[in-house]
């Protein structure tokens, strides 16, 4: 499930790998991969998480797509 916190951080990240901005991408996915951090420190919920895990699997395939291997390769550390 994509919340709507993480689904505004999906469009432009979507619009990134459209217009090939590797450099906005990756900080979306950085962006991301930080609602990690704060569901280990306890600070949100699983669903969120869980979104923004569904968020950068979705970018990093659309990276994938588009042969944009810096963001193939953060979306693939920010999972890991």
């Amino acid at each position: 499930m994509i919340l709507t916190e993480n689904f505004l951080l999906l469009e432009p990240g979507l619009e990134a790998v459209r217009t090939r901005d590797e450099t906005r991408l990756l900080a979306i996915i950085d962006e991301l991969a930080e609602v990690g951090i704060k569901f280990f420190s306890g600070t949100i919920l699983q669903e969120t998480a869980d979104g923004a895990i569904e968020c950068i699997k979705s970018l990093g395939l659309a990276a994938a797509e588009g042969n944009m291997n810096s963001s193939v390769l953060n979306a693939t550390a920010s999972l890991g």
